[in-house]
């Protein structure tokens, strides 16, 4: 290399493989032995019969039935020493079949579809479709794996233009659908920065935030770039009210756009001071301090940091640290840096009714907020109907931002006596009041023009939102000067009600 040559940036060793024209078996094993030495890293505390499903199947369909049934039995071993034996030995079984596969033949794949999310695993094609909340539950109860629930992802959301996909706030922030929705957005760089923006000027949870970083990173352009420091900035200025790490991911985005320049922005050089400083003691300090508190401590730290680069370690923490308080720090430190992968294990955290299970569940309802992952909405819902604990759904409902909207309302709709329930109003006094008055407009109006207050359900509906919106004082007002100027009937009953509370909001002429 001459002086001043720019080092090659680092790509993921699979991509270089596919690239270099092995086959897909050769990189799938490959990545088989990635994860089984993350296993073993783990101690094999992880190494249990759900996380080994996934892998017996992915074994299975490339046709090494030993492999498979020596890795199944390995998670049904109570013996520490046999497991480490057998985990040895099924890496030396592994590797002689990596460096067969490495130089033979492309394979043919008759009746096996690639799975989006890991482009060099291929599984039988999955019947019929679901949708991505059908996919989720369906995954929770062992019915399919999180493979064939990718396949259906990728299936519903395929259907839906980029424009579509742009508009709903929900696919924004679904986890498992992020990888095929910044493709189709981040096609066009312009629409990319749009969506991005218009992602970072509403509360939503860390899913849709590292959705709207990925799309300003794949578009590269100086508006992109643009729109990175603008947040930064603002954020800063506004202190800890939106917390740090969200800062500190603006900045990790901004330092990989600019990757591969000979001057780095003061903002991106910055950062890399931070992380090389901070990133490593603290990830050591996580994993390896004697001490429980000071373990957890470091978990807060790295959350605070914002640094994808410490999930992986993270994760390890959450499924293997024998304390569960940093456990519980650890699972909340996932979700304060967007990490949708713990979603299916925090949805099964939250279910778990055993009399040592309440402070991990409570803490996993929290983290659902945090990440504001739409996956979870049916579960957050059915939990507050049953009764969970109220402080703790108020603050998940808090947290998800725009995305609690629509489950609230929807519950408002079912019983409007709800609309006077704290947890569920004060969601609504951190969005946008334009937001909040043409959702609850739309819904009202249905499909006509005006809103009907002739329709006794209808008037009892716009009560309830008038009252539900009232945290947010510019929303209330503005839903009762449109309700009174766009509306028809309401001479009496329930509409005329309707009217006689929306005109007291108004000021006097």
């Amino acid at each position: 290399p001459h002086h001043g040559d720019q080092a090659p940036a680092s790509r993921p060793w699979a991509d270089v493989a596919r690239e270099a024209g092995l086959s897909y078996a050769a990189v799938s094993v490959g990545e088989l032995r990635e994860e089984l030495a993350e296993l073993l890293v783990g101690g094999l505390t992880g190494l249990d019969a759900r996380a080994v499903e996934p892998l017996v199947e992915r074994l299975r369909t490339l046709k090494l039935a030993k492999p498979a049934e020596l890795l199944a039995a390995l998670a049904a071993e109570p013996e520490p020493a046999q497991r480490v034996g057998g985990m040895v030995k099924l890496f030396g079984a592994l590797e002689v079949v990596l460096v067969k596969l490495a130089s033979a033949a492309s394979l043919e794949l008759p009746g096996l579809v690639p799975v989006p999310t890991h482009t060099s695993i291929y599984i039988p094609e999955p019947a019929g479709a679901l949708t991505p909340s059908e996919a989720m539950t369906a995954q929770l109860q062992g019915t399919i794996t999180r493979y064939e629930a990718a396949v259906h992802y990728h299936r519903h959301y395929r259907t839906l233009t980029p424009e579509q996909l742009a508009q709903d706030h929900r696919v924004l922030s679904d986890g498992g659908a992020a990888p095929y929705v910044i493709d189709a957005i981040a096609a066009r760089p312009d629409r990319a920065v749009a969506v991005a923006e218009t992602i970072l000027g509403l509360p939503m949870g860390t899913v849709a935030l590292r959705t709207a970083f990925a799309l300003l990173t794949r578009a590269a352009t100086p508006e992109a770039e643009l729109v990175l420091k603008a947040f930064s900035s603002q954020r800063r200025r506004a202190g800890q009210r939106f917390g740090q790490q969200a800062v500190h991911m603006a900045d990790d985005a901004l330092l990989v756009l600019q990757t591969g320049r000979a001057r780095l922005s003061p903002h991106a050089e910055s950062r890399r001071d931070l992380l090389e400083y901070k990133l490593g003691p603290l990830l050591s300090q996580a994993r390896d301090d004697s001490d429980a508190d000071r373990r957890a401590l470091a978990c807060e730290a790295l959350a605070q940091l914002g640094s994808a680069q410490a999930i992986a370690d993270l994760r390890a923490i959450f499924r293997t640290d024998r304390s569960t308080k940093v456990r519980e720090h650890a699972a909340l430190a996932l979700a304060m840096l967007g990490d949708a992968h713990i979603v299916e294990e925090l949805l099964v955290a939250v279910r778990r009714k055993g009399p040592k299970d309440k402070s991990m569940a409570q803490t996993a309802c929290r983290a659902l907020g945090h990440l504001g992952d739409s996956r979870a909405l049916p579960t957050l819902t059915e939990l507050y109907r049953e009764g969970f604990t109220a402080s703790v759904m108020a603050d998940a409902w808090l947290r998800l931002g725009v995305l609690a909207l629509d489950p609230i309302v929807a519950m408002v709709d079912a019983d409007p006596a709800l609309a006077k329930r704290s947890a569920l109003a004060a969601p609504l006094g951190q969005m946008p009041a334009d937001f909040v008055v043409d959702q609850l407009l739309t819904r009202l109006r249905g499909s006509a023009e005006a809103v009907d207050l002739d329709d006794e359900g209808t008037a009892a509906r716009a009560i309830a939102y008038i009252k539900l919106a009232s945290d947010n004082r510019q929303a209330c007002v503005e839903l009762a000067r449109r309700l009174t100027d766009g509306h028809t009937g309401g001479r009496s009953g329930p509409g005329k009600r309707a009217l006689t509370l929306a005109r007291k909001l108004l000021p006097p002429a």
